[in-house]
């Protein structure tokens, strides 16, 4: 136990997991739950803070961050192949160059974002896989056994991963690790 008054362990299920307080919210927060500090209240699974969007990305609505960088990677592909079908179309027809300039550059801008917000899409997707947040990974938090995550504070990856060999290491040095009974 803990002696900070600031922490609490529960124990469930013979696994005592670490949880602190959150003095802005005044309740203990659950395990992988963060408090942001521009939406001044606690996310569960806080997965990062979207400027673009005014929201936390957290645990009740990832799944839609992800839809919704899908949708708009599909946008962009659809534009640009737009784009390649009408300049493609006036170049074939003998139209000079400058009047379909605006296409160009609208084509440029595209594939341009595209790029970027295809890599951001696929970063996530990556952080599905491994059962980690942006956040987590950003702040390292948890230390990578032979090349895996080890399990997540709350839900094993797989339960294969629940060994005394596989310890999960917060970044500040918290043995937060299983010990079979």
């Amino acid at each position: 136990m803990i002696s900070d008054k600031n922490y609490v362990t529960p124990v469930a299920s013979g696994l005592s997991v670490l949880q602190k307080y959150c003095v802005e919210c005044h309740i203990y927060r659950p395990v992988r739950a963060i408090h942001c500090r521009t939406c001044n209240h606690c996310v569960e699974r806080y997965d990062h803070h979207c400027p673009w969007l005014g929201v936390c990305v957290g645990k009740n609505n990832y799944r839609f961050f992800i839809v919704f960088l899908a949708m708009i990677n599909l946008e962009i592909i659809t534009v640009v192949v737009a784009v390649l079908m009408i300049v493609i179309e006036q170049a074939s027809a003998g139209v000079k160059v400058g009047e379909y300039v605006l296409e160009i550059v609208v084509g440029a801008v595209s594939f341009g974002f595209g790029i970027g917000l295809i890599k951001l899409l696929w970063y996530h997707l990556e952080l599905i896989e491994k059962g980690m947040t942006t956040n987590e990974d950003l702040k390292e938090t948890y230390v990578v056994i032979k090349g895996k995550l080890p399990m997540s504070r709350c839900e094993p990856v797989r339960a294969s991963f629940f060994s005394r060999e596989m310890k999960m290491m917060r970044s500040n040095d918290v043995d937060m690790s299983y010990d079979e009974p």
